[in-house]
């Protein structure tokens, strides 16, 4: 009888083993390794997620970050997507890796399965052998979870940095192409826009492509020799006292002080914001280049303050210097010499109102005039080789006719201080260098502005009369008539696309009783090189 219980017990007992197995098979196997390996997934992934965010968005202050400055290179911050991007994704990629594994030794996960087919487990309570067979097969199950979902995680670990590594290249890739194309967009403009910069300085006089720059930051500042899109930022760099500046002069770079790449110096404020226009003054000696310069630059800031112009001194010398001329002309003093043999270029910016962008940044040379009274001064001057225009300064008192007036008229002519040589000497000896440097001037549509100063001493002539008119041809047909200049003028003509002509006075025109057409006329030659529409062939007319 005994015998039989057991007998009975133990089928019995087989019996619940092979309903259990079955139903594990038939309905909990399933759910027990999808419910299990999902969970675990789930695990993983906030895992992934969690040291993503450690190393991306938590990073300790002391980490090393190769975005850092280099030394002996430029004072600026890498861009991220420069190189720091793949470290980062190196890092996440290693962090995640070890947080996985982590996960996968956890004992909630692989060391419950090994307890539940095993019975032993260091923390938990020994299974019986009776009940072992039992739990076997939920054991089995867990395995089968943990190695579904460490299989799984793993390969999203291995999907979700590809596709990062992808992103990065993807990111990387747009953002090079968008540098190479600003940097296009800002050549194409200063292109476009006939900006073409150089160092107004004597002895350099250097085209610059891309200035230095200085941030404004604590102290001096750093200065930046590459600043451009590139590996330091697309749009804007960050330098390493903290300043943001902008990459390309289309997001006004300009706004910060700039510096010749070949002498160091400093460049005009807002180099690059307009198109610049190089005009040398063109006369002997006392012929009245300086104080015509500084009398068109009182007329343009009179006109200026009427609301007819926009004017703005590019450097503080040129204003420093303006300011102390403007006081002797006021003064009716006379100005002083000009003593250098290369000149600094006087610098200013002027626009209509209303006209931004017909903004011109202007470049005068007003070197000596005994520089033009000899052929290998006149080649120094490097400046005619990439003039616009040139403005070429008569003095009346220095032609043929004025020799021979009578004791009146030429006590007149000596107080006027007649230049050191004739006109048509000074014509004749710069325009061969032009020629010669400048083979392509009269197609490049390069004009002349041709002033006769010293109209308030003609005026007081018995001998010889003004011209008619202050402008036009009247002033071209009193050259070639009465002062006998008509060969210098036909060489302009022949020269030059396109040349006008004006008899002013410097004196006068700057003096409280001046007329307005009189304190006009003195802007009317500079404001005709600047503004005027290019041609490509000649008027009739000037």
């Amino acid at each position: 009888m005994a015998g039989c219980l057991v007998l009975l017990g133990f089928v019995l007992y087989l019996a619940a083993l092979a309903f259990l197995y079955w139903l594990l098979g038939a309905f909990l196997w399933p759910f027990i390794v999808l419910a299990g390996g999902l969970a675990l997934v789930v695990v993983m992934l906030a895992a992934h997620v969690r040291a993503a965010a450690r190393v991306l968005l938590a990073r300790d202050a002391t980490d090393p970050l190769v975005l850092d400055p280099r030394p002996g290179e430029e004072p600026a911050y890498e861009s991220y997507y420069r190189r720091q991007h793949l470290h980062d994704l190196v890092e996440v990629v290693r962090e995640s890796s070890s947080d996985l594994a982590a996960v996968a030794r956890d004992p909630l996960s692989l060391g419950i399965a090994i307890w539940l087919m095993t019975g032993r487990h260091p923390r938990l309570p020994r299974i019986d052998i009776v009940l072992l067979p039992f739990t076997f097969g939920f054991g089995l199950a867990s395995f089968t979870a943990w190695g579904l979902g460490v299989a799984v995680g793993t390969l999203l670990l291995v999907v979700s940095a590809a596709l990062h590594g992808v992103l990065l290249l993807l990111v990387s890739g747009l953002l090079g192409a968008t540098a190479l194309t600003l940097r296009g967009l800002d050549a194409l403009r200063l292109g476009f826009l006939r900006i073409f910069m150089r160092c107004p300085y004597p002895g350099c006089y250097h085209r610059i492509e891309l200035p230095h720059y200085r941030c404004g930051g604590p102290g001096s500042g750093h200065l930046h020799r590459s600043l451009r899109p590139g590996r330091h930022g697309v749009f804007v760099r960050i330098c390493e006292c903290g300043e943001r500046l902008p990459t390309v002069l289309l997001l006004r770079l300009h706004r910060f002080a700039a510096f010749c790449t070949e002498c160091g110096r400093p460049l005009p404020h807002g180099l690059g914001s307009a198109r610049t226009v190089h005009v040398p003054l063109v006369g002997g000696a006392s012929a009245g280049k300086t104080t015509l310069l500084m009398a068109m630059m009182v007329s343009l800031e009179w006109m200026a303050d009427r609301g007819e112009l926009l004017l703005e001194f590019s450097s503080a010398d040129s204003r420093r210097e303006f300011e102390d001329a403007k006081k002797e002309l006021l003064a009716d003093q006379p100005l002083q010499k000009t003593a250098v043999h290369l000149p600094r270029a006087f610098l200013f910016t002027l626009a209509r109102p209303g006209k931004r962008r017909g903004r011109r940044m202007v470049y005068l040379y007003d070197p000596r005039g005994e520089v033009y009274h000899a052929a290998d001064s006149v080649r120094e001057q490097q400046y005619l080789s990439f003039s616009e225009g040139v403005l070429f300064v008569v003095d009346p008192m220095t032609a043929p006719p004025m020799r021979r007036l009578g004791p009146e008229d030429s006590r007149l002519v000596a107080e006027a201080r007649p230049a050191s040589e004739e006109f048509a000497q000074t014509y004749d000896r710069v325009a061969e260098e032009l020629r010669v440097v400048r083979a392509d001037l009269l197609g490049s549509g390069t004009r002349a502005a041709i002033v006769a100063t010293k109209s308030d001493a003609v005026d007081r002539l018995r001998g010889i009369e003004g011209p008619a008119e202050p402008h036009g041809e009247a002033v071209s047909a009193w050259l070639s008539g009465p002062l006998e200049l008509g060969n210098a003028v036909r060489s302009l003509e022949q020269q030059f696309l396109d040349a006008s002509y004006w008899s002013v006075s410097a004196v006068e025109g700057v003096r409280s009783t001046a007329s307005t057409a009189q304190r006009a006329v003195l802007a009317e030659p500079l404001l005709w090189l600047l503004f005027r529409p290019r041609r490509t062939i000649r008027s009739a007319a000037h």
